[in-house]
């Protein structure tokens, strides 16, 4: 209980401006016909989202988006964990440079340190997403 109420408070507070945009652009693609579900304590997944490409996701504070047949849902856990550690750099150190990284060398975005970090955190929380 008391990890969860820690999860919330640095969700809504450090890491208040990537919740922020992530909860906006979850309700826009709620709107257009994806679905969402929750991780309880974790995060909110929000699936089948019409305003991103098959098969990407993306991670902005607790709210986890995926376009249709994305299923990487524990790689993009791994970037709430890295939003939790850095707050308000997040965007800076690791969101901005992955786009970079998957608009101009989309071949290696797997290998880009955003990425392999995220890998790294996975693992730790592949179960919460093991039932889908």
């Amino acid at each position: 209980m008391a990890e969860r109420m820690l999860i919330l408070t640095l969700d809504y507070s450090w890491c208040i401006l990537q919740t922020a945009i992530g909860l906006l652009l979850a309700a826009f693609n709620l709107i257009g016909g994806a679905r969402s579900r929750i991780v309880p304590g974790h995060c909110i997944i929000v699936e089948d989202c019409p305003l991103m490409p098959a098969r990407t996701g993306v991670s902005l504070g607790r709210v986890l988006l995926g376009g249709k047949y994305f299923q990487s849902w524990s790689h993009e856990y791994g970037h709430s964990i890295q939003s939790r550690l850095l707050g308000p750099l997040y965007l800076f150190v690791i969101g901005i440079p992955s786009l970079w990284s998957v608009a101009f060398r989309p071949d290696k975005h797997s290998q880009f340190y955003t990425e392999r970090w995220a890998d790294r955190l996975a693992p730790k929380y592949a179960q919460l997403f093991s039932n889908r």
